[in-house]
């Protein structure tokens, strides 16, 4: 080595060492990268192993719920009619209605509404009981009398005599004594008993009554026809006289619903005396009970509404719980479970909860509709109903949940007894009521929550079995049965 080399030694291997720590930084920097970007890859394929399990999930899920929705298509069938609302019809439905209005087409290509040719009409069977010919005297042209017929056309008017004055008569009723044994006969009139208003104004009254027509709307309604004028007070007597008579038929109607396969009950407010009153209906297949009080307490509907052992469909009211059989009316649960889903997507929350909400909305339709096409008596169906409905409660977290919760044992009771799902019949019955509540005033008296309930027991029964009340008063008037009952 000579002496310029041991002067280089020691700077080149400096140098060296410099550029072998650089060497072995830059290898440091490569292994930690290496090791980060293998914990990376480690939790990728940790990240690409759940999403795989949770498509998988999904797709199950996803092929259940198509399967549920196509067999809820199938039953569904059954129920949507001409009278669903377009917003609810399915497409099942929608395509059905359209091969429908195919086939309308094709039988009727002219496309006009009515009935089919060939098809008897209701008015088809009316005879003229008089002929009025009509015949002009003069020519419209020239004004001569030398006329001939040259065209008639027949034209039907159906017409009723004007109403007649109303006359007063006045009754003396005498008693005589039988000389042969003392006894004491009255005269009977026929005439019902507590009003001055005969037997045929009184059914007049009555109808125009029973029309929501106000006391002194009734009076007017009588002036304009009959030309007679009489005070509220007459015409308020006048229907106390007429709920006499009817008691004996509105107790029979009440006795009736003892052996009714079913009974519907349902309240609303009236006002009463100047408070807020309530009413209360009581309904089978061919009766509706009414009865008015100032309370809504459980002891108002055991004493005076209630049939025991009966089964009865109600809606959620408390009062009703000490049913022994009941069943909790399927359109109010379903009303509720419908504003639970709006009320979720008014409140702006996640798509998420809102998707939920609807799908159990369907998936409870979809119970209903399957357990109202099953077989009835069928115990163990109705316990298999019961648990899904419970575990469809389950799955809500608002108040909905626990309300259906409670529900479910008694949403299937039509499934083991004969008895409406719905309180539909009831509540149609209530709308009666509801009516007289809009366009009369309040009731003032006892009594007159007593008339009220035998006139609305006698009217509403007497029109669900295909009569009224005016021919009923007509009959009974014709027979004397109403004067003798007075």
């Amino acid at each position: 080595m000579t002496p310029e080399d041991s002067i280089l030694c020691p700077t080149r291997t400096k140098l060296l060492r410099d550029e072998l720590a650089k060497v072995i930084g830059i290898v440091r920097r490569h292994e930690r990268t290496i090791r980060e970007q293998g914990d990376q890859l480690v939790r990728l394929a940790l990240e690409r192993d759940r999403a795989v399990l949770e498509m998988e999930h999904i797709r199950a899920e996803n092929e259940d719920l198509r399967a549920r929705l196509a067999e809820y298509g199938q039953v569904i069938k059954a129920y949507d009619n001409q009278h669903t609302p377009p917003s609810k019809k399915t497409i099942t439905q929608k395509e059905i209605n359209a091969q429908k209005k195919e086939e309308r087409k094709k039988k009727n290509p002219s496309g006009r509404r009515g009935r089919h040719k060939g098809h008897e009409g209701v008015s088809a069977s009316r005879k003229a009981d008089d002929t009025v010919r009509h015949t002009p005297e003069r020519c419209g042209s020239c004004g001569g009398t030398n006329l001939k017929t040259v065209k008639m056309v027949p034209e039907m008017r159906t017409d009723i005599p004007p109403p007649p004055k109303a006359t007063t008569t006045c009754h003396i009723v005498e008693t005589c004594e039988c000389l042969d044994c003392g006894g004491m006969t009255e005269a009977k009139t026929g005439m019902v008993r507590g009003t001055s208003l005969g037997p045929n104004l009184l059914t007049e009254v009555s109808d125009s009554w029973e029309k929501k027509g106000t006391y002194e709307g009734v009076a007017e309604s009588i002036q304009d026809k009959y030309g007679e004028r009489f005070s509220s007070a007459t015409i308020q007597h006048a229907l106390d006289a007429v709920a006499v008579g009817l008691e004996p038929e509105a107790q029979s109607m009440r006795d009736n619903l003892e052996g009714a396969d079913f009974l519907g009950y349902d309240e609303t407010s009236y006002p009463i005396m100047g408070e807020g009153g309530w009413a209360w209906v009581a309904a089978s297949r061919d009766t509706i009970c009414y009865h008015l009080s100032g309370s809504r307490s459980r002891a108002t509907f055991e004493e005076h509404v209630m049939v025991p052992g009966r089964p009865a469909t109600v809606d959620g009211y408390t009062v009703y719980d000490k049913l022994d059989i009941m069943q909790r009316c399927w359109a109010h649960i379903l009303r509720d479970a419908e504003a639970e889903a709006r009320a979720v997507k008014k409140a702006g929350v996640e798509r998420t909860d809102c998707r939920d909400a609807r799908i159990l909305l369907e998936r409870l339709r979809y119970l209903y509709h399957i357990a109202k096409a099953g077989p009835r008596g069928d115990r163990a169906a109705y316990d298999t109903y019961v648990r899904q409905a419970l575990e469809i409660a389950e799955q809500y977290d608002t108040k909905f949940g626990q309300t259906l919760a409670k529900a479910a044992p008694n949403l299937f009771t039509f499934v083991l007894y004969d008895v409406e799902p719905t309180n539909n019949h009831s509540e149609r019955a209530m709308r009666f009521v509801v009516g007289n509540r809009n366009v009369r005033m309040q009731i003032c008296s006892l009594r007159g929550m007593w008339r009220c309930g035998v006139l609305w027991t006698c009217i509403r029964t007497w029109r669900l079995r295909g009569t009224s009340l005016y021919r009923e008063l007509r009959r009974r008037i014709a027979e004397g049965a109403l004067a003798n009952s007075c």
